[in-house]
C-alpha cells in the first residue's frame, strides 16, 4: 500500500513538471486547426525501418523473436527486397542479455535481412544484465557494434547510444553526452535542411507517454535546441497508439512502443499489464525527403495494418510542429457515448460482475473508464479506474469489463456510472444504466 502511494506521488509530481515543463517549450508555437495530411506528392529519400524491446528468449513464448522476422519480411514484401534501406532497434534485444539470446537474435534479425539493408542495433538495460560491457562482447563475439554509432545513409544522418545501466533507471556517462552533441554537430554541419535521426533505448525524460517514469535526463540538454532532431526510443512499452507518445518542443520526440509486451499507467500508477498485454507487436516505417518532412507510419503485426500515420512538415521550421503538448490538448475532446448506448452484465460462478458496454467515440483514444456502482439505496458499492483495450487494433466491438465481487444480493437493483476519459483527460458525460 505504502508503495503503491509513493509510486502515485512520484508519478504525479513527474507529470506536473512533464506539462509545465511542455507548456514552456512550446510558448511560441502556434496552434493548429488538425493535424497535417501526407501530401500525395510526398517522395522518400530515405525509408527505414526502427523498433524496440522484442526481448528475445530462448523457446517457444511471445518473445521468441518471431516477431523480428515477422516484421522484416512483411517490410520487405510491401516495398520489396530494395525498398527498406536500414533497420534499427531502439534495444531491448534480449531478455536476460544471454549469450544464447544474442545468438537467437543474431540468427532471427541478421539472417533475415541477409544483407538486404544496413542495421543499427542499439542495446538496452535488458541486454546488459549479464555484462556491463555487453557492446564489447557484442562486436568480439558477433564482429557488430551496438555501442555509440554514427552512420550516414542516402544522406541522412543516423546517431545512436547504447545503455550504460542494467536498470529501469538509465543513466548515461559524461563521455557519451559528449559524445552524442559533437556527432550530432557534424551532423548538422554535414547536411543542411535535412532531419536527423537519433536513438537510445530511454525516453527522454518529460517528452513522450512514459517519459516521467521510464525516461531518461540525460540526452536531454544535447537535443535541445535542435528542432531538425527527431528522436525514436523504447523502455517503457507504452503503446504507440497513445497520442502522447509522440511529442515536439525544441525537437521531435517519438515513443516506437513494443514487440514483445505492452506496459500503461493508470491512475498515475505504472506497471499496470491488462488483458492481452502480451500482443504488442508494433513498429514504424519512417520516411522522409529532402525538404525536411517525415512521415512516420505505424504498423501493428497482428492486424497487418498500418493504423496510425503522423506527418512533420518540416523540421526546420518549429512554427509548423503540430504535435506539441498543447496543441494535441486543444485537437482532443471529450469522448461521446453514441446515442441509445447500451448496458448489460452477466455474473459468474465466482460472482464476479462484467459489464460489457457501447464503446464511446474519441478523437485520438478512449484511454480508461471510469466506472461508479451504487446499490438501490445509492450506497457507494465501487468506484474505480479501468484501462480500456486501446493499445489493441482488432478489438471486439463493445467494451467488456470485469468489476468483480460487487455485494449484491441476487436481482438485487443497482446502478452502473460510465466515464470515459481521453488520453489527455478529457471526460465524457456519463452514461448511466439502472439494472433491475
Amino acid at each position: 500500500m505504502f508503495l503503491t502511494a509513493l509510486r502515485s506521488i512520484c508519478s504525479f509530481i513527474y507529470t506536473m513538471i512533464f506539462t509545465v515543463s511542455s507548456l514552456i517549450g512550446t510558448a511560441f508555437t502556434p496552434f493548429t486547426d488538425k493535424l497535417p495530411e501526407v501530401p500525395e506528392d510526398f517522395e522518400p529519400a530515405i525509408r527505414f525501418v526502427v523498433f524496440t524491446d522484442n526481448h528475445t528468449e530462448v523457446g517457444e513464448n511471445y518473445a521468441d523473436g518471431n516477431r523480428v522476422v515477422d516484421m522484416i519480411n512483411t517490410c520487405f514484401d510491401i516495398y520489396g527486397d530494395d525498398g527498406i534501406d536500414l533497420f534499427v532497434s531502439c534495444g531491448d534485444i534480449t531478455e536476460y542479455g544471454k549469450d544464447e539470446q544474442f545468438e537467437q537474435f543474431m540468427d532471427r534479425f541478421y539472417g533475415t535481412i541477409d544483407g538486404r539493408a544496413e542495421t543499427l542495433v542499439f542495446l538496452g538495460n535488458h541486454d546488459i544484465k549479464m555484462d556491463y560491457k555487453a557492446s564489447d562482447h557484442f562486436l568480439e563475439k558477433y564482429g557488430i557494434e551496438t555501442g555509440e554509432q554514427h552512420i550516414t545513409v542516402n544522406g541522412f544522418h543516423f546517431i545512436g547510444v547504447q545503455s550504460h545501466t542494467n536498470s529501469f533507471v538509465q543513466i548515461m556517462p559524461p563521455s557519451t553526452v559528449l559524445w552524442a552533441a559533437e556527432e550530432l554537430k557534424k551532423a548538422e554541419e554535414d547536411s543542411p535542411n535535412l532531419p536527423v535521426f537519433t536513438f537510445q533505448h530511454p525516453h527522454n525524460r518529460g517528452t513522450v507517454y512514459g517519459s516521467v517514469i521510464w525516461g531518461c535526463d540525460s540526452l536531454n540538454p544535447v537535443w535541445e535546441g535542435h528542432n531538425r532532431v527527431v528522436n525514436f526510443s523504447g523502455h517503457s512499452h507504452f503503446p504507440i497508439s497513445d497520442p502522447r507518445s509522440i511529442w515536439q518542443g525544441s525537437y521531435t520526440a517519438v515513443g516506437v512502443g513494443a514487440l514483445a509486451r505492452y506496459e500503461l499507467e493508470k491512475d498515475l500508477i505504472w506497471g499496470q499489464h491488462p488483458d492481452r498485454f502480451q500482443e504488442a507487436a508494433e513498429f514504424y516505417i519512417v520516411e522522409a525527403d529532402r525538404d525536411g518532412s517525415v512521415k512516420m507510419s505505424a504498423y501493428d503485426l497482428t492486424t497487418d495494418s498500418v493504423f496510425l500515420t503522423y506527418y512533420i512538415e518540416d523540421v526546420n521550421n518549429p512554427e509548423t510542429y503540430a504535435y506539441t503538448y498543447k496543441n494535441m490538448v486543444k485537437l482532443d475532446n471529450a469522448p461521446v457515448f453514441p446515442e441509445g448506448a447500451q448496458a448489460e452484465y452477466t455474473v459468474n460462478d465466482k460472482g464476479e460482475y462484467t459489464l460489457t458496454f457501447d464503446r464511446a467515440d474519441a478523437d485520438f483514444v478512449v484511454q480508461n473508464y471510469k466506472i461508479e456502482v451504487r446499490n438501490k439505496s445509492g450506497l457507494l458499492l465501487q468506484s474505480k479506474t479501468y484501462l480500456s483495450d486501446y493499445f489493441i487494433q482488432d478489438v471486439p466491438e463493445r467494451m467488456s469489463i470485469n468489476l468483480g465481487t460487487l455485494n449484491l444480493n441476487e436481482g438485487e437493483k443497482f446502478t452502473v456510472k460510465i466515464i470515459a476519459a481521453s488520453a489527455y483527460g478529457k471526460l465524457s458525460k456519463p452514461l448511466s444504466v439502472t439494472f433491475n
